[in-house]
């Protein structure tokens, strides 16, 4: 009876140190503005990094690198009747193909996301007028952009839906030569009666415009890429070790890796994870990104909540792909060790060491009655 009474006073010891975690999330109001989709949450859920350094000599406004609390989308359709239009400068050589992201949404009684395969768009370049659209010069019409699934995702909280943001590049046929001016991208077809949302950049000067029945200046940016033409192929690579030991089933470790795109100079990477080992449960931040060159070694932080079994060794690996390349991968070693049951580890080694030192601690060797 005194033995197991020790070992419950050992067993509540352990108890008593582990501590519950809660979090919350706010809803959100549905966006004022029809042109516009936004949204604002503190729910973390896939989040990029900061893009720095030089970019390459490319004019590149990428999109925002925090989907959670700071996106927004405008939208750019025919079948909507609104159309969105940003400006460039500097462009030193033709320009023979354009790149940018979004997705295909539509409005009913809240923001809903189609499979934007098969969208047709319209692609145009204007001269510059005194800091608005002026003069068309071309216009690229019927266009089938090819579309990379990006596996970042974007939270709209109201309806409670998450986003992935799509990546859309073609090429331009004749080139076009404009060095100042601005282009608009208008779906002139969206599945599902979807229509084209156009993705918000904190890069650029900060002045777009949007035609629905009149003009409307906003002090904002959308995300897209002019380019020569050029390929610019990236390259993943990653690199780092994950290995926890002694740990107790269901207790939460954590750790990180970090990866890059060590491609061609003006090249942009699509990185996601693909896959991870099926033990635990595993979070990651972020789990997807854009990479430039410039942006160097990106930090991935993990955690994972360990198995519920004592005494195992678990092991894999995780895989992250270039989304746009899947020939185009590496790997993150994992492992994770978690011991014997502790407290019963504890009492029977305490009890083994008084039996095999008797003379040890009198007192307490007749308290129990060894």
């Amino acid at each position: 009876m005194k033995k197991k009474l020790l070992g419950i006073f050992v067993y509540m010891l352990l108890i008593v140190t582990a501590l519950p975690a809660v979090g919350t999330m706010n809803e959100k109001e549905i966006p004022a503005s029809f042109g516009i989709c936004s949204n604002s949450s503190d729910q973390q859920i896939t989040k990029q990094t900061t893009m720095t350094g030089d970019r390459g000599s490319l004019f590149i406004q990428l999109p925002t690198d925090d989907l959670i609390d700071d996106w927004r989308s405008y939208v750019s359709d025919t079948g909507a009747n609104w159309k969105t239009y940003d400006d460039f400068w500097e462009i030193s050589s033709e320009i023979c193909d354009i790149h940018w992201w979004g997705q295909c949404l539509i409005y009913t009684d809240d923001w809903h996301s189609y499979d934007p395969t098969g969208m047709t768009v319209q692609i145009q370049f204007y001269d510059d007028d005194n800091g608005q659209p002026g003069t068309l010069l071309y216009s690229y019409d019927s266009v089938n952009p090819s579309i990379t699934e990006t596996g970042i995702m974007y939270h709209y909280a109201p309806g409670d839906e998450y986003f992935e943001l799509y990546y859309f590049e073609t090429d331009l046929e004749p080139c076009c030569q404009v060095s100042n001016g601005w282009v608009s991208i208008q779906s002139t077809y969206c599945p599902s009666g979807g229509w084209f949302m156009w993705m918000y950049s904190p890069d650029g000067n900060k002045n777009m415009y949007q035609f629905h029945t009149g003009w409307i200046n906003y002090q904002d940016d959308v995300s897209f890429i002019l380019t020569d033409g050029e390929p610019t192929d990236p390259d993943l690579e990653c690199d780092g070790e994950l290995s926890w030991t002694d740990v107790k089933p269901g207790d939460t470790v954590t750790g990180d890796f970090v990866v890059r795109n060590n491609g061609d100079p003006d090249s942009i990477l699509h990185w996601k994870i693909e896959s991870y080992p099926n033990w635990g449960k595993w979070t990651f931040m972020p789990n997807a990104s854009i990479l430039t060159i410039g942006a160097g070694w990106l930090t991935v932080d993990v955690e994972v909540v360990a198995p519920d079994d004592p005494n195992e060794e678990f092991t894999g690996e995780i895989k992250l792909i270039n989304a746009a390349d899947t020939s185009d991968s590496c790997t993150i070693d994992v492992s994770l060790a978690t011991p014997r049951n502790r407290a019963f580890n504890m009492n029977m080694l305490f009890l083994r060491f008084l039996e095999n030192h008797p003379h040890m601690f009198p007192m307490l060797r007749h308290m129990l009655g060894l």
